[in-house]
C-alpha cells in the first residue's frame, strides 16, 4: 500500500491547450492541507485558460483579416493579369489599323467639337446680349 502512495504522489495530472500547459501532481489534489487555498490555486488555473483562450481567439480574427486580405490582394493581381494580357493584344494590333481608327476618332472628334462649341457660343452671346439689353432698358 505504501508503495502504491508514493507512486500517486509522483504521478501528475497535465491539461494542455495551445500556447498553455498546467501539470497538477495528484499528491497536491488529495492532500488535505487546505481546501482554500486549492480552490484559490484552481481560480488562478480558470483565470490563466480563460486568458489563453481570450488569446486564441484574438489570433483566429486576426487571421480571419489576413486571410481576406490575401483575397483582395489576389483578385487585385487576378485583374492586372488581365489588363496585361489586353495591353499586349493591343500591341500586337498592325500599326496601320490603329492609326486608322485614331484618324477616325480624331475626326469625328473634331466635327463633333465644332458644333458643340457653336451651339454653346451661339447660346451665351445670345444670353449676353439679352442681358445687356435688359441693364440699359
Amino acid at each position: 500500500m505504501a508503495k502504491f502512495r508514493d507512486q500517486l504522489k509522483k504521478a501528475r495530472f497535465r491539461v494542455s491547450l495551445p500556447f498553455i500547459s498546467y501539470e497538477v501532481s495528484l499528491d497536491d489534489l488529495l492532500n488535505t492541507t487546505s481546501v482554500d487555498e486549492r480552490i484559490a490555486s484552481l481560480n488562478r488555473v480558470r483565470e490563466d485558460l480563460l486568458g489563453a483562450v481570450a488569446a486564441v481567439e484574438g489570433l483566429q480574427s486576426e487571421a480571419l483579416e489576413r486571410k481576406h486580405e490575401v483575397e483582395q490582394l489576389e483578385e487585385t493581381v487576378r485583374q492586372l493579369n488581365q489588363d496585361r494580357s489586353t495591353a499586349e493584344s493591343l500591341l500586337n494590333v498592325p500599326e496601320e489599323s490603329f492609326t486608322r481608327l485614331l484618324a477616325r476618332a480624331t475626326s469625328k472628334g473634331r466635327t463633333r467639337g465644332i458644333i458643340e462649341g457653336s451651339l454653346i457660343g451661339f447660346a451665351t452671346g445670345a444670353l449676353s446680349s439679352l442681358f445687356i439689353w435688359y441693364l440699359t432698358k
